[in-house]
């Protein structure tokens, strides 16, 4: 049985769904390329996006809220569409997507417990908020361009490297 990649959910994710953080344990560490991934439900421009980020990268994207309610068992399947999107349009090959994607077969549930994953977490939603409302901003209608204008920041925890770089420097290593 391959190991789960974790899915760490915030509280405000677990209130959504009804479940309390005692209810699921933390994540052990991971082995999978990009670790593993924080959950949380935030704003985005006007709206109510589940913002997913990995770990190890800190590459991320919202899924916005529609209309219809959306399930804990739906998030799963979100993450692999998200990042399969996000991989192809930042150049990564078919491999290295078909690699990144096979971390994610089975996908375990967990409570968010990284304190560090959370503070970059919240780093990372305020620079959706600065690249959406500044003069100018990218309106919600143009999502894909304020995604990777958030993910082709400079990261201190990478030494200044952005998320899209990290990753793909991850993913051709692992491959090599």
């Amino acid at each position: 049985m391959p190991t789960p990649t974790y899915l760490q959910c915030t509280q405000a994710v677990l209130k959504g769904f009804g479940l309390r953080p005692e209810d699921l344990q933390p994540a052990p560490a991971s082995v999978s390329r990009l670790g593993n991934w924080t959950l949380n439900r935030v704003p985005i421009g006007n709206r109510t996006a589940y913002l997913f980020m990995s770990d190890r990268t800190y590459l991320n994207f919202p899924i916005l809220e529609g209309r219809e309610r959306v399930e804990l068992q739906d998030m799963p399947g979100f993450l692999q569409h998200g990042l399969n999107q996000l991989l192809t349009s930042i150049g990564a090959t078919p491999s290295q997507v078909k690699s990144a994607l096979s971390d994610l077969e089975e996908i375990a549930v967990t409570r968010a417990s990284s304190r560090s994953s959370q503070a970059m977490h919240a780093a990372i939603v305020d620079d959706y908020a600065h690249v959406m409302r500044e003069p100018g901003g990218i309106p919600i209608q143009r999502l894909s361009e304020a995604i990777a204008r958030v993910n082709e920041l400079p990261r201190k925890k990478l030494q200044w490297a952005t998320s899209f770089e990290a990753t793909l420097e991850l993913l051709s290593s692992s491959a090599a």
